[in-house]
């Protein structure tokens, strides 16, 4: 679905009775109405459900190199993601092997040998730092013809001109024009309506529900019996 920034903020102005249909709204409306979709937009992308997909980056890997920044001039140069979901290690064969992937700083904190090193790492911590974050592989990768796949939340966009194209999948248009009209509501002393509200409810609902990925159920190996293997308490393998 492709609008303009311009036509997102006049709608919502009109939806929540800040202009009246006819009116063409001022150039100062306009711009106050921009920032309010900026900070929309920000809010929006710490949730899981209202990005709308996940980008697949790769990564080459320095042997000894422990630790990795990851955002705009990182080591990783790339906008930083709100989440990772996933990490794997790719050889140059591409072929792809499982690597955990914590937030939990307790996890990486029991860890002993922290520079310990392997041809493939293991566990990925990430501090989810600002404006970089800090990703520390163990063990320590110690073969530089292997790469990282990051699996990365892929943010919404802000905008910095009126005439700014949004292009966005089906029913995000409706979702931010719908929410929109309620940020802005408070600002021209406007309430919103119950029909309103129920409106930007469900437009919202419906991108989270596309959004919706289903995860692949899995009993614990331990709850399995090892059948002669042993089990990693650190990869859940």
């Amino acid at each position: 679905m492709v609008t303009s920034v311009h036509d997102i903020c006049t709608d919502a102005l009109q939806k929540i009775g800040a202009i009246a249909i006819e009116e063409t709204p001022s150039a100062a409306e306009l711009q106050g109405a921009m920032t309010r979709l900026n900070e929309m937009i920000e809010a929006w992308n710490t949730e899981r459900l209202a990005v709308y997909g996940v980008d697949i980056e790769i990564f080459s890997l320095t042997p000894g190199k422990s630790t990795y920044t990851m955002g705009a001039g990182g080591d990783f140069n790339t906008s930083r993601p709100v989440r990772i979901e996933k990490a794997q290690a790719r050889d140059s064969n591409d072929s792809d092997f499982s690597c955990r992937y914590t937030e939990n700083y307790q996890e990486y904190s029991q860890i002993v040998t922290k520079q310990t090193s392997s041809v493939l790492p293991q566990l990925i911590y990430d501090d989810a730092a600002f404006p970089l974050r800090n990703l520390r592989f163990w063990p320590v990768p110690s073969d530089g013809s292997y790469s990282v796949v990051l699996y990365t939340m892929r943010q919404l966009a802000g905008f910095t001109s009126l005439s700014d194209t949004v292009t966005v999948p089906p029913g995000y248009k409706r979702a931010l024009k719908y929410n929109l009209s309620i940020e802005i509501g408070p600002e021209y002393g406007k309430k919103a309506t119950n029909d309103l509200i129920n409106l930007a409810m469900m437009a919202k609902a419906d991108i989270k529900r596309a959004n919706v990925t289903v995860n692949q159920l899995r009993t614990p190996n331990e709850y399995l019996g090892n059948g002669g293997q042993a089990y990693n308490w650190l990869t859940g393998e």
